[in-house]
């Protein structure tokens, strides 16, 4: 396959799991304009079905989330064989202190960043960066 073939022929997917609306319309209309399929899910438990159903490249996940929070999905995620390989993108207000960050990497998590430090734009091309 030629190298310009490559980006035709592949089709990434993300989950957001992320219960603010705001931030799920953010990420569903600057992925999806970067040809990425998007799925949201709004809580922890939703995170896991949907991590079963329709296994993505990459999870974008939220710490504090209603049902079960990030940790726990995290946990959840280590103990499962079929989804160790997902990339796990931790983005969250929680834990400017390191504490937090310290948590999620020895939990799995690819990647921690604070929401408030990272614009859209740059977000979505640290997505494209895990996606390559």
């Amino acid at each position: 396959m030629k190298k310009n073939d490559t980006k035709s022929k592949l089709k990434f997917s993300v989950l957001v799991a992320e219960d603010d609306q705001f931030y799920v319309d953010l990420f569903q209309t600057k992925l999806k304009e970067a040809g990425i399929d998007v799925a949201v899910a709004k809580d922890g438990k939703e995170t896991m079905k949907t991590l079963h159903t329709k296994k993505p490249d990459l999870l974008i996940l939220d710490i504090l989330m209603p049902v079960m929070d990030g940790y726990e999905v995290l946990e959840a995620m280590k103990k499962n064989e079929k989804l160790k390989d997902v990339k796990i993108v931790v983005l969250t207000n929680l834990g400017a202190n390191g504490e937090t960050a310290k948590k999620v990497k020895k939990l799995g998590a690819d990647e921690y960043i604070i929401k408030a430090n990272i614009s859209i734009e740059e977000m979505v091309n640290r997505v494209k960066a895990y996606l390559k």
